[in-house]
């Protein structure tokens, strides 16, 4: 389920097999609006208009608008959401983004690595019906979208 790499001038967004959508932003960017609605629209379409988990890498990131908590409470195509954060200044965003989006109807975990991020991002995907043209029911395994651990 590899999708398409797309790269703006303040992010990159890609998919791997395992079905995790990739983010990661150039240094110095703000979150703003505008940024996080074409990551919306880029992701979306990276996951092949699937939703799915999202790994957040945070390194890079200079701030995130307030505006942002809103437009995100809205998102529906993630199931979960891990921010990798290395550095205290990274994680110190993203303590700040974690307490912009409570509430969300989705997970979501700041992570020292991406290893253990994808780790937990993986018990979060959606199982694809086997033939995703004729419909059919998805199913979560683990947790249920909207659990916050």
């Amino acid at each position: 389920m590899r999708g398409k790499r797309i790269e703006t001038e303040e992010f990159t967004t890609w998919t791997e097999d395992d079905g995790v959508l990739r983010l990661s932003f150039v240094p110095g960017t703000r979150v703003t609006l505008d940024v996080a609605e074409r990551i919306v629209e880029f992701g979306f379409e990276s996951l092949h208009g699937h939703p799915g988990p999202v790994l957040v890498r945070l390194d890079g990131v200079s701030g995130i608008s307030r505006e942002v908590r809103n437009f995100a409470m809205g998102v529906v195509d993630m199931t979960a959401a891990g921010l990798v954060v290395r550095s205290p200044i990274t994680r110190a965003v993203g303590g700040m983004f974690v307490g912009l989006l409570h509430g969300v109807p989705y997970p979501v975990r700041l992570f020292g690595t991406e290893e253990e991020a994808l780790d937990w991002l993986k018990t979060h995907r959606l199982n694809p019906p086997e033939d995703s043209e004729l419909g059919g029911e998805a199913s979560i395994s683990g947790a249920e979208v909207g659990d916050r651990q």
